[in-house]
């Protein structure tokens, strides 16, 4: 497959001893005989998990230079891509032990690679508890269609007999096979090992007396590997254990193999056992003579041994350095696991490049990035209490507004911080921007634009903020100028990543909901890069619910799986549920919906968190026929602060369960009590007077169609207007529920055929939505008012037309391949560019694009043009 384009990764599990090496091992032997480039590399038992990217490093130790250059993860694609005189393996084995960063480069490469000759084979042990990245990503991965997961089980009998012939040369007792193969469990590695010792009682014990067959001083060089973590370069082996002859018995006996540059146990579970047998004093010894033998790089290894060994000021010398230096590869993980070991060791006397406030500020960044906020606050906190404010005053201020920033959930505790900054340093600009940053999320938009202003006038860069507040203020296409300008002037990942997450908001903010995917994709992309594992999960969540509203439904629910195997912050975590819950309600699946929106979300949550979980509780309740309840999840958000563009969904629910409680109470004869209704909608009117934000008007539209069934008044052509709204912004969804009310009041009106079309039209979308308690609606309504739902108002482009378009569409098609605009192509038809919009919706949506180029692109395929 790779030889000819086809990149592929395998993952290949089992317990201990099953034989993983030995398949990748001779997968390798295979490759090298088919023409492959060969890259090998292994994780280490002790200390690997603080090893930035450790399997990636030793598989490309005759590359070094590829890991020094940033952005790894992207440069590393290309680099490995750019081996296409002969395809490559690349193995990577025991990752298990191997540190988080090297999981998210692993993904990263499972997500994008295309037609590179490259195949991947990774493996893992499955007896020992897996670390949660790793089962995250063994989940994602196997979702991919270019991913293999391969699990090896144990030998049965017959199996255990072939292996024992093979290792005898001769026929082998069957009560020998039968009992061996009972106490290594069908193990391959537990056989040998019991085999080659008969009178042994344990593995551990079968273990041990081949050691002690090989002498002393092969003895010496196995528990070396073993204090080393199972691998050691040959240079450092030789100087830690000279006799050639002991390394030499071992290679032998097959406890040790050799590989390029190094020699490493044959089986990682020798190693465990001859670590277990040492004694604290000499795993202490051999801990420093390790540390004192292996070169400065990586620093992550020295500073590992230095702490077995207990030579703390060592430890803390080398754990501070390997910090920053991960820090500085993006390895944000292995930075915090070393910078909060270096505060474990933390010794006033001992000489170091940073002082402790300036080591905590570090470990409170990469907690941070690392997806802990709360340990990030926390360490925040101990560097502000550990100097005297007013003899630093610039440092405590920049604390200060990093504590801020570090509390994105808590907009109040964020503008306290900025304002304990602005006391300790009047003026300064990067401050300035930073409260007109808090202020935004408080809503307040005029202090927010007047702050932002103002830092801009002195110098600093707020032009990511301002760009939302402008957008906010009703002037988004000044906001986006800013942050296109603002991206071109970032100098940091972060702020490269936090001007996509504001611009996904501005477009969303324009109705423009397409372009917000794409924003939202370019930030993830700019987030895997750079390790910024919470920005990651941010974007892929907002993804999912663009999507949603797009009726892009299976997209949706694809990006929402692969998020709930990634590490959620506390906001990204309930806008993911909430997504999720929505979609199983509006697809009838209400028992997945109640498991996602039961769950607790956390305190203190803004409203753009709340206002989207409530109203996916209110659309499960009113999807399972209970307006009441959808009544109270309303009523509970609307009583926090409100917005123009997160609040008006609400009130258009609030408005429909009222609509709901009316018809109930209109057909049991009871009186209506139209009240409550009329507040929510002078309240929602009152909120978006000189708004222009198309989907908040889009909810208002059909606010006013819900307000006019409370009070029984027909009113076809409000919820046709309200249908115009969403199909103007390609929302499929509520564009076919408006049409479903449509045709309710055009039958009610004598109007059969108008009501005929529009049913059709509605049921068209929800079938193919999967939206299921919509279509049983649409039907039910059809056979109540004797209508055939399946006349569509167009005809077909035959009965095999291309992609099930329409006459129409493909008419729309056709010219838009042609490169005529929207007003072009409205007046060539003779019909109205939201008709033309809709159009081009559902074209986008059967062609499963999701640009006018790509579509040009698939109509030449299909024959239109």
């Amino acid at each position: 497959m790779a030889d000819g384009g086809r990149p592929s990764v395998t993952l290949l599990s089992g317990e201990a001893g099953v034989g993983k090496t030995r398949l990748a091992a001779a997968a390798e032997a295979r490759a090298r005989a088919l023409g492959f480039l060969v890259l090998h590399g292994e994780s280490v038992e002790f200390g690997g998990e603080e090893l930035a990217y450790a399997p990636f490093a030793a598989a490309l130790r005759a590359f070094p230079e590829w890991l020094d250059e940033r952005p790894l993860h992207e440069r590393l694609l290309g680099r490995l891509g750019e081996l296409a005189r002969e395809p490559v393996l690349l193995v990577l084995e025991d990752i298990h032990w191997a540190d988080r960063s090297t999981g998210e480069l692993l993904a990263f490469l499972a997500r994008n690679l295309r037609e590179e000759r490259l195949a991947i084979l990774a493996t893992y042990r499955t007896d020992d508890e897996l670390p949660p990245h790793l089962r995250r990503l063994a989940a994602e991965l196997a979702r991919r269609p270019a991913v293999t997961r391969l699990a090896l089980g144990p030998l049965g009998p017959d199996e255990v007999a072939e292996q024992l012939e093979a290792i005898a040369g001769a026929p082998v007792p069957a009560a020998l096979a039968a009992d061996l193969h009972a106490r290594a469990g069908g193990n391959p590695f537990f056989v040998e090992e019991l085999f080659a010792a008969p009178d042994a009682g344990t593995l551990a014990d079968a273990v041990l007396l081949r050691v002690e067959r090989l002498g002393p001083a092969a003895g010496r060089a196995l528990a070396v590997l073993a204090a080393a973590g199972g691998r050691l370069e040959d240079d450092v082996l030789e100087r830690l254990a000279p006799d050639a002859d002991g390394l030499r018995a071992a290679l032998d006996a097959g406890d040790l193999v050799r590989g390029e540059g190094g020699v490493a146990f044959r089986h990682g579970l020798i190693g465990e056992v001859v670590y277990g047998r040492l004694l604290p004093a000499e795993r202490r010894e051999l801990h420093r003579a390790i540390a004192a033998a292996l070169p400065a790089e990586p620093i992550g290894r020295r500073a590992h041994q230095f702490h077995r060994a207990g030579l703390r000021a060592e430890a803390l010398v080398a754990s501070v350095e390997a910090g920053l230096e991960a820090a500085r590869l993006h390895a944000f993980s292995e930075a915090w696991m070393h910078l909060e070991r270096a505060l474990e060791l933390w010794d006033p006397a001992v000489p170091l490049p940073v002082d402790r406030v300036e080591l905590l500020t570090q470990a409170g960044q990469a907690a941070r990035f690392a997806g802990d906020p709360d340990r990030a606050v926390a360490l925040c906190r101990e560097a502000l209490a550990g100097f005297d404010h007013a003899a630093d005053p610039a440092r405590a201020a920049l604390l200060f507004e990093r504590l801020g920033e570090f509390q994105f959930w808590d907009d109040e505790a964020a503008l306290e911080c900025c304002r304990r900054a602005l006391a300790l340093a009047p003026g300064e600009p990067r401050l300035l921007a930073a409260e007109g940053h808090a202020l935004m999320g408080l809503r307040r938009w005029q202090e927010a634009r007047e702050r932002c202003e103002a830092a801009l006038e002195a110098g600093a860069r707020p032009r990511i903020t301002l760009g939302v507040v402008l957008a906010f203020l009703g002037e988004p296409d000044a906001g986006e100028a800013h942050l296109q300008r603002g991206l071109e002037l970032s100098e940091s990942a972060e702020d490269t990543a936090r001007a996509y997450v504001h611009l996904g908001e501005v477009r969303r903010v324009r109705g423009d909901h397409a372009g917000a995917i794409a924003a939202w994709q370019a930030g993830e992309a700019v987030a895997e890069r750079f390790g910024l594992s919470s920005h990651a999960a941010f974007f892929v969540v907002n993804a999912a619910d663009d999507l949603l509203r797009l009726g892009r439904w299976d997209e949706a629910a694809r990006r929402l799986a692969e998020a709930a195997r990634m590490e959620l912050g506390r906001t990204a975590a309930p806008l993911r549920r909430a997504a999720a819950g929505e979609l199983h309600a509006l697809r009838g699946d209400f028992d997945a919906a109640r498991r996602e929106l039961d769950a607790p979300a956390g305190d203190a949550l803004p409203s753009e968190i709340v206002a989207p979980l409530a109203g996916a509780r209110a659309t499960l309740a009113l999807a399972e026929g209970d307006p009441a309840a959808a009544q109270v999840h309303v009523d509970g958000a609307l009583a926090m602060r409100q917005d123009p563009f997160y609040t008006p969904p609400l009130y258009a629910l609030g408005l429909r369960a009222e609509a709901e409680l009316a018809e109930r109470a209109r057909a049991g004869r009871r009186p209506i009590d139209a009240r409550r209704a009329a507040g929510l909608m002078e309240r929602l009117d009152a909120l978006l007077a000189g708004v222009s934000a198309p989907d908040g008007l889009a909810h208002r539209a059909l606010a006013h169609a819900e307000h006019a069934r409370v009070t029984g008044d027909g009113a076809p052509e409000r919820w046709r207007a309200a249908a115009a709204a969403w199909d103007a912004l390609a929302a499929p969804y509520p564009a076919a529920y408006a049409r479903l009310h449509a045709a309710e009041a055009t039958v009610r009106a004598g109007d059969r055929h108008g009501a005929a079309t529009l049913l059709a039209e509605a049921h068209a979308t929800a079938a193919g939505l999967g939206a299921r308690p919509l279509q049983d609606a649409i039907e039910a309504l059809a056979r109540r008012a004797r209508l055939d739902v399946a006349a569509a108002p167009e005809p077909p482009v035959g009965e095999e037309g291309p992609a099930g378009l329409t006459a129409r569409e493909a008419e729309v098609l056709r010219l838009l391949a042609e490169g005529l605009t929207n007003r072009e192509i409205a007046g060539r038809l003779f019909i109205s560019r939201k008709t033309v919009s809709a159009h081009l919706a559902h074209i986008f949506a059967k062609l499963d694009v999701h640009t006018r180029t790509e579509a040009a692109g698939r109509a030449r395929a299909l024959g239109v043009v």
